[in-house]
């Protein structure tokens, strides 16, 4: 599975969303298996295209969009998502 969480705008703080997923997951017996070569391979590829599509904000430390870079040269604020909005 890769699990996507979507990204929170209120019009001033954009919460970001995030992409992830397991390489291995545990079998019926409690045995840790390493998920498939091909789907490992789906998923740096998957990784890749973003890198190329996203920028880098090294303040932040995390990968960022055209329209999350507008909000933050605008005064908005980029939360990670353990952030509180108060």
């Amino acid at each position: 599975v890769l699990e996507l969480n979507r990204s929170f705008f209120d019009g001033k703080n954009l919460r970001m969303g995030r992409i992830y997923f397991h390489t291995n997951y545990y079998d019926d017996v409690g045995r840790k298996v390493t998920k498939s070569e091909a789907f490992l391979i789906w998923t740096k590829c998957i990784l890749a295209v973003m890198k190329k599509t996203l920028k880098l904000d090294r303040s932040l430390g995390v990968y960022i969009g055209t329209d999350a870079m507008v909000v933050s040269n605008e005064g908005g604020n980029l939360l990670k998502p353990t952030d509180v909005i108060s």
